[in-house]
């Protein structure tokens, strides 16, 4: 009996720590979005201990993130970005090297939340938003 309970809490724990995002369509984040880039991280540091807006008044660390554009589809022209994550569930665990879509909002926070994603050339989202934008396949490494 003791095992069944315990099983059951911690299911439903489990839960708690889950990323909780509000359900939107492509269209709306490409609505809500500043600027959409498909982009390479160059490098990311960590930013120990700022208040943000997320944080509640409470400080917190957050990742600061440089990127070489391979592709924007909204926003500045410009080659390359930093943008900021944080530390929460929602976070997308950016590791330098790789390629990402970016949907980049107010102060430049990127997050599960607002449809940033790992992609690479063959994603679903990213040849959604191609074909939305009428762009031809950009030229990859």
């Amino acid at each position: 009996m003791k095992l069944i309970t315990v099983s059951i809490l911690l299911l439903f724990s489990i839960n708690a720590y889950a990323c909780k995002c509000r359900s939107m369509s492509t269209d709306e984040r490409i609505s809500i979005a500043e600027e959409i880039v498909y982009a390479r991280t160059i490098s990311s540091s960590l930013i120990k201990g700022e208040k943000s807006k997320f944080s509640k008044g409470e400080k917190r660390d957050k990742v600061k993130i440089n990127y070489q554009v391979i592709q924007r589809f909204k926003g500045e022209e410009n080659n390359v970005g930093i943008v900021h994550e944080g530390h929460t569930n929602c976070s997308l665990g950016i590791s330098t090297g790789r390629p990402y879509i970016f949907f980049i909002r107010g102060k430049r926070f990127v997050s599960r939340c607002n449809g940033s994603r790992l992609a690479y050339p063959n994603n679903k989202l990213l040849l959604e938003l191609r074909t939305k934008f009428k762009q031809k396949d950009s030229l990859e490494e």
